[in-house]
């Protein structure tokens, strides 16, 4: 199935529908998906500023993610729900927005970042070092920084 297909499919979908049928359903959508944003940016940003050795430096790094997973899981839960019925509402122009092809690229290199290098600095077993701790909160940094440039891109252009 191609991709011309797929988003035809999702434009004539009920949740296209549902979110086209309202005034308020996408702009209170999309001010949930800006909030759910801004939730995990944030805490993925003190969890960062912490392995770079900015802020939070007393406390351990297993305990700041511990403390953190509540809200990292409600930004996640939050985008997962709402992104998809906003793509839903005119998948051609988001398929073809280089914005949100580089949003994606990010948020994947992020997510696939987090899985194999973040969480085992998040351990309480973990033994990196400092070096590795900056390197890991710098590079996460910047995925997230490339996420929410995409995602302004996509509103802009």
């Amino acid at each position: 199935m191609s991709s011309d297909a797929i988003a035809h499919w999702i434009e004539n979908s009920f949740i296209a529908h549902a979110m086209a049928a309202s005034v308020w359903v996408y702009p209170v959508v999309e001010t949930l998906h800006m909030i759910s944003i801004v939730v995990l940016v944030g805490t993925a940003a003190m969890f960062d500023f912490r392995l770079l050795g900015w802020r939070l430096t007393r406390m351990p790094v297993a305990e700041l993610a511990s403390q953190l997973r509540p809200w990292i899981r409600v930004g996640i839960v939050g985008i997962l729900m709402t992104g998809p019925l906003l793509f839903s509402s005119d998948p051609d122009r988001y398929l073809d927005n280089f914005y949100f092809r580089l949003k994606m690229t990010f948020l994947l290199s992020a997510i696939l970042f987090d899985l194999f290098v973040v969480r085992r600095l998040r351990s309480p077993r973990s033994t990196a070092g400092a070096a590795a701790q900056r390197f890991a909160g710098g590079f996460s940094l910047l995925l997230w920084a490339g996420i929410v440039a995409g995602g302004r891109g996509i509103g802009v252009f």
